[in-house]
């Protein structure tokens, strides 16, 4: 007798999602005022077949009465709610400036298929990332930065603390931890021994992932005329998520996540940050702290200049790479080039390279060593059997006079023709690398060596390409092949660079920014 009751209510309760009938009453459960656990009332309106989701989902209005002066707040997906006693799922989703406080509640019954989860659906839901750490600059960085997450920056707390990890109860991804924090927050749907169901929706949609999973407290709920939002204290790491999929997030207790230790030194100052590491996560969060060592430590000081120093240790090998930066355009100008290392390194899928360690260092320079490439002339050569010529370069500096050098340059043999002269500093010569074909994408050891084996020191590089242009077909490069096979062409987007007939450096006293360029013509002697 006792099975065959234990038998009834596990069906009743499986079935759950189609014995719910319209006007059907039931509460959700959730913080709602200095962490403890409130019930809010709610009347069933409707099922959804699909709510925006590609799941079902139950329609329901709130008739407490705190709900209808609040709303549904932000922080609040993933509350578990109870329809006749048994848990039906978690409060998902709402929608801004309704009058009427409604939402979705995602059925329990698809929030158990995380667990099986393992391929990416890029469903960004429209999160907070709450961060303790929130200058206005850094606001408007950040918004334009996680765009393509729908991700909002909201002001919040954080402390050393671990908070109760049940059904109610905030849950977050911590994505900074150390001298920044910053997490994304929701709620406990419900817990299974050491599994957490949470969210009821996705929170970056990365399928299988292992990202840290912190406790939480809400300190108040704030009321807005558009979306009300929970104000968290983010708390200690207490588990992993495993499992950030269509429906909400997986994660499990007590088990270590992968992370990436980052450490950030600023003249004297150090930060130290651990970050969550994740391919598609980890670059914008890498560029985060270093907009925010940045702006504690010398973004309000006087110097001219600054350079820079990272290095990142990956199981295979390790960059240590260098470069000068003008103090007028930072942090961004730092942060641009730090993107496109790390990005590269995360995307470069067929190598699967597993960042373990970076380290930062960045230093101020007394004086304004920086001269901005203005002007190139180049004297004009007659043949090409006595092809030494000199080039006069201009050079404007941000304070203090112009300055003007000349170069004598001997290239190989060069066929009669039009060529193109760049004088350019080390940085937009790594880029022109890339552009010309030199430098091959797939060929992750070439793109490490030229980051480390480029001179420390200023040096000043002289390029001359051919007017003749060359087309790259799937990153290779053919100078001489004239592209009749149409068969190659459907496997790829042509692309014609100029090609790099000759290369040289000279070592200088000053940092060159900017491309000089000049075009120049070589006459065979009659």
């Amino acid at each position: 007798m006792k099975i065959f009751i234990l038998i009834i209510c596990f069906f009743s309760l499986f079935l759950s999602g189609n014995t719910i009938y319209k006007g059907d009453k039931g509460f959700i459960i959730t913080e709602f005022e200095d962490g403890l656990l409130d019930t809010f009332d709610f009347i069933v309106k409707d099922h959804m077949k699909d709510a925006g989701n590609g799941f079902p989902s139950l329609l329901v209005e709130f008739t407490d009465s705190t709900i209808k002066e609040y709303g549904i707040a932000s922080g609040m997906s993933g509350s578990p709610s109870y329809i006749n006693g048994e848990l039906y799922g978690a409060l998902s989703s709402t929608w801004a400036f309704i009058k009427k406080p409604m939402g979705n509640i995602t059925p329990i019954e698809e929030m158990y298929k995380l667990r099986k989860i393992e391929s990416s659906s890029r469903q960004f839901s429209k999160n907070k990332l709450y961060t303790n750490f929130r200058t206005p600059d850094f606001n408007v960085f950040t918004d334009s930065l996680l765009k393509k997450f729908q991700i909002n920056i909201v002001s919040a707390n954080s402390s050393n603390k671990t908070y109760p990890v049940t059904p109610g109860h905030l849950i977050g991804i911590a994505l900074i931890q150390g001298d920044m924090n910053a997490a994304v927050m929701g709620t406990i749907t419900e817990k299974r021994g050491k599994e957490i169901f949470a969210f009821g929706h996705p929170a970056f949609g990365l399928g299988s992932v292992s990202l840290p999973m912190i406790s939480g407290k809400t300190i108040t709920t704030v009321s807005s005329n558009f979306i009300s939002f929970k104000l968290p204290e983010m708390g200690n790491i207490v588990g992993t998520v495993k499992k950030d999929g269509y429906c909400g997030i997986y994660g499990i207790l007590g088990e270590k996540p992968d992370t990436l230790p980052l450490e950030i030194s600023v003249n004297n100052a150090k930060f130290n940050y651990i970050l969550a590491n994740s391919p598609d996560l980890t670059p914008f969060l890498f560029l985060m702290c270093i907009y925010h060592s940045s702006y504690k430590a010398f973004l309000h000081d006087k110097f001219g200049g600054f350079k820079t120093n990272i290095n990142i240790i990956c199981d295979s090998f390790t960059i240590d790479f260098h470069s000068y930066y003008t103090r007028r355009e930072a942090p961004h100008n730092i942060i641009y080039d730090m993107y496109d290392i790390l990005s590269y390194l995360n995307y470069n899928t067929d190598n699967k390279v597993r960042l373990n360690n970076i380290k930062l260092s960045l230093s101020t320079i007394n004086d304004d060593p920086f001269r901005t490439i203005d002007k190139v002339s180049v004297v004009p050569i007659r043949t090409y059997n006595k092809s030494e010529f000199s080039i006069d370069i201009n050079l404007k500096k941000y304070r203090g006079e112009d300055i003007n050098i000349k170069l004598s340059v001997k290239p190989k043999r060069l066929k009669p023709g039009n060529y193109k002269l760049k004088i350019l500093g080390r940085d937009n010569y790594i880029s022109l690398l890339k552009n010309s074909g030199k430098l091959k994408y797939e060929n992750i050891k070439n793109y490490i060596n030229i980051l480390n084996n480029t001179p420390r020191d200023n040096y000043l590089y002289i390029i001359i390409t051919a007017d003749k242009k060359m087309p790259i077909i799937s990153d290779k490069s053919y100078p001489y092949m004239s592209i009749k096979d149409k068969s190659i062409l459907k496997k790829t987007t042509l692309k014609y660079v100029n090609t790099i007939v000759y290369h040289d450096s000279i070592k200088t006293d000053f940092v060159p920014i900017g491309i000089g360029q000049s075009i120049f013509e070589i006459l065979e002697e009659k």
